[in-house]
């Protein structure tokens, strides 16, 4: 993650999605403040072949700790969930419940959706 040394900068370690052998990811939070202003930066890769249902409630455990600073924050990185099993897949499903519930607290979220043909 590039940030502007114009900007003060911290790592937040207890902000750390827990990764293990069944739920792999990797992951980097960064406060940065610009003059009075604070934001929380979180950088997440989730490899593909994890736990989704594990990743999901781990990643609830950080939204909800971030969330109590109230500070505005950015989820950003490469997630690896196909957002359109939404409707057949349970575990994406949650997955989506969980983000939505902390949507309103999060600033930003970012995830690439693959194009699809609709004919």
């Amino acid at each position: 993650m590039y940030i502007k040394s114009k900007y003060s900068q911290t790592v937040v370690k207890d902000y750390a999605i827990n990764s293990s052998d069944t739920s792999r990811a990797e992951n980097l939070w960064i406060q940065i403040i610009n003059g009075k202003t604070k934001y929380i930066i979180g950088g997440i890769y989730r490899h593909p072949s994890g736990s989704l249902t594990e990743f999901s409630n781990n990643l609830e455990e950080t939204m909800c700790k971030v969330s109590k600073c109230n500070v505005p924050y950015i989820i950003a990185g490469d997630i690896n969930i196909n957002l359109l099993n939404c409707s057949t897949d349970k575990h994406t499903d949650e997955y989506m419940k969980n983000v939505l519930l902390h949507a309103c607290d999060c600033y930003a979220y970012t995830h690439h959706i693959p194009q699809c043909n609709i004919n």
